[in-house]
């Protein structure tokens, strides 16, 4: 969560820097001028291969992990957290491919979740170019120059239906007639189920109990021991 629990900065909270997990591909259309971390570390090690095969099964159970788990979803279930005004809220990414565009309020702020199809999972088969496709999801504001947007997906597009512009994965629009504009990221991440619920015990669980209602369940303390 970045907060300091010992010592001098106990009770500080980290600034967090917006960030998303996508395909190279996605990657690469929309920074053609970005970098990429060398594989040429000075040390023998064979970067496509996972050590933890398997790991992500949604039926699994985490490893060295020895708390109670939160019933509501499975553990190894991937979610998009998000976070808004003191209120956090999870969106399954099994819902994210049946629902790969979600207009959502929480907290009062209006958000989108964007979520785009075929992403290899690290943590599936022993090599990483074998492993299942996975969806890659980020979440921003729909607040774009004073105004709401309403976003949907057309022909495997992700579309505002205000101007038809498109818009990628990381919240830019490419086409349209608001090419250029960016929409501001919201506080988010993709953890497995566990991991996000062990920390954010009160989290609310889009989905829960039909499309678009959430469930929350008291917060209670809990840690993770290694």
């Amino acid at each position: 969560t970045g907060t300091g629990i010992v010592g001098r900065h106990a009770g500080a909270v980290l600034r967090q820097l917006p960030s998303v997990i996508a395909p190279f591909e996605e990657f690469v259309g929309a920074y053609p001028q970005g970098r990429v971390l060398s594989r040429n570390t000075g040390y023998t090690r064979d970067y496509g291969k996972n050590p933890y095969r398997g790991y992500d099964e949604v039926g699994g159970t985490p490893f060295l992990f020895n708390d109670p788990l939160d019933p509501r979803l499975p553990p190894m279930e991937r979610v998009l957290g998000v976070m808004r005004n003191g209120v956090t809220r999870v969106y399954p990414l099994t819902i994210l491919l049946k629902q790969p565009v979600i207009n959502d309020v929480v907290a009062g702020e209006p958000v989108v979740v964007f979520s785009r199809q075929g992403m290899l999972s690290a943590l599936s088969a022993e090599r990483i170019s074998e492993s299942r496709k996975i969806p890659a999801a980020a979440a921003f504001s729909r607040k774009v120059g004073g105004r709401v947007l309403e976003f949907e997906q057309r022909e495997g597009r992700m579309v505002d239906r205000e101007t038809g512009s498109t818009w990628n994965l990381f919240g830019h629009a490419t086409a349209g007639k608001l090419r250029g504009a960016r929409l501001a990221p919201a506080d988010s991440g993709v953890h497995f189920a566990f991991a996000w619920l062990a920390f954010q015990p009160a989290t609310e669980i889009y989905g829960a109990a039909g499309a678009g209602n959430t469930a929350k369940r008291p917060a209670t303390p809990t840690d993770i021991r290694r």
